[in-house]
């Protein structure tokens, strides 16, 4: 045996990935576990069957859905910002911006929210290509969901900033779509030809959203040939970055798919389930989230249903403090001008 230790995705070929990935990435599995540290930790330790620990998560997870539908404002959102998008989009750059344009608001890196992003793996040299694929594989998806899940916590837990709250990049949403474009375990719609989230995948998106839930979700776009350039003018300082990103460029165009038809699911899901009118005299009963399509050059898609268009730093920057809860700011400055009238 022999030990590996990696950062980003295994360098596969593309036939293996395919074969092996429904063995190593199974969406029911993913969110029966994280369900059950979630909502259930005591039980982590129960000895159970996969098949009986799979149905006992995903019931759980299945409650905890109802439950939101039959009252949203368990969800809270808050005045944070998540920026998602496909490979070199500008998201970290974008996200910079709005840390020194909104200065009451905070933005830790990702690499920072996520922790230690290495995977360690323990590989038999008679191993076949497959089975060493696998076990690599296996390593890398359960260190991406720990460590997404970890920055869910970390965003929750940390003291925020008055009246604001975090600018965050990808997360667990985005975590979830790179691993099932990368394993090719989304789903595919028979009619429509659209490709989505598997269910439990996206049932544990918004139970999580109980942890930490932005008020903002930015999808950075640009076109790909922009995007290669500046990821091979970064590799130039650092060869990782590049290394990291082939494999997102590999499955750009899913990427992207899944990013914007899984935003327009979580539209759907509080629209059909507005928030309770004896409780909108302090919360407003609309959808309590803003979509929002950032291109950073012309020759881009046509816009997402359900997303309004941005087309500046500045007017995001502009948009997101206009639409910002600042109630805990202003009463803490009315306090201060009584105090100083007194």
């Amino acid at each position: 045996m022999y030990q590996v230790t990696a950062k980003g995705p295994p360098a596969t070929a593309p036939e293996i990935r395919q074969k092996i990935g429904p063995l190593v990435f199974q969406p029911e599995e993913v969110a029966a576990n994280v369900a059950i540290e979630l909502l259930a930790p005591q039980e982590m330790g129960t000895p159970r069957t996969l098949r009986g620990r799979i149905t006992f998560g995903l019931e759980l997870l299945q409650q905890e859905v109802t439950a939101i539908k039959q009252d949203t404002t368990t969800i809270h959102p808050g005045n944070g910002v998540m920026i998602l998008g496909p490979g070199a989009a500008a998201k970290t750059t974008t996200a910079e911006y709005l840390k020194e344009s909104l200065r009451y608001m905070e933005h830790r890196p990702t690499s920072e929210l996520f922790g230690n992003k290495q995977y360690r793996a323990r590989i038999s040299p008679y191993s076949s290509d497959e089975e060493k694929a696998a076990v690599l594989w296996e390593e890398y998806i359960y260190a991406s969901i720990r460590g997404a899940f970890t920055m869910q916590k970390k965003l929750e837990t940390m003291p925020k900033p008055l009246s604001a709250d975090f600018i965050a990049i990808g997360g667990l949403l985005q975590t979830l779509v790179g691993l099932c474009a990368f394993t090719k375990t989304y789903e595919i719609d028979k009619e429509s030809g659209q490709i989505s989230l598997p269910e439990p995948l996206f049932m544990l998106i918004i139970v999580n959203l109980k942890t930490w839930s932005p008020r903002f979700f930015v999808v950075m776009d640009s076109d790909k040939q922009t995007r290669v350039e500046r990821a091979k003018a970064q590799a130039e300082t650092s060869p990782v970055a590049w290394t990291k990103r082939q494999m997102v460029f590999e499955h750009d165009e899913i990427i992207r798919s899944l990013l914007i038809s899984t935003l327009q699911r979580l539209q759907t899901f509080f629209l059909e389930n507005p928030r309770p009118a004896e409780k909108s005299h302090f919360i407003d009963r609309k959808l309590p989230f803003h979509f929002l399509y950032f291109p950073t050059n012309s020759s881009v898609y046509s816009i997402p249903r359900g997303f309004r268009l941005i087309h500046t730093q500045l007017e995001l920057q502009q948009y997101i403090q206009d639409h910002q809860n600042h109630r805990a700011l202003e009463d803490y400055l009315a306090r201060i001008s009584d105090t100083l009238n007194d």
